[in-house]
């Protein structure tokens, strides 16, 4: 659930970014597959532990690769959120 939680704010940042391009998309962007995602992220790697310490574990490929992918996106959306910030900074036009 928390990676599907995370998989969400990421996407949704993407979009913003993406259709809106403005430095405020980027701004809420950046704080969605920031801060957001990652703590999303990270809260499922807790949980993913706990139970990695009881005899119900059972390995999951789907959420490894997951969290992986998750974690690459997050980085890229970032990347792009900052970059359109900064883009319409330099250029005066975000006040």
């Amino acid at each position: 659930m928390w990676l599907a939680i995370s998989a969400v704010a990421v996407v949704t940042a993407a979009v913003l970014v993406v259709v809106f391009g403005s430095a405020t998309a980027g701004l809420i962007g950046w704080i969605l597959a920031g801060p957001v995602a990652i703590s999303l992220l990270a809260v499922f790697g807790l949980r993913d532990g706990a139970v990695r310490a009881t005899g119900w574990y059972r390995p999951s490929d789907v959420a490894e690769w997951g969290r992986r992918a998750i974690a690459v996106a997050c980085l890229l959306v970032v990347v792009l959120s900052a970059y359109q910030v900064a883009d319409d900074v330099a250029r005066g036009m975000w006040s």
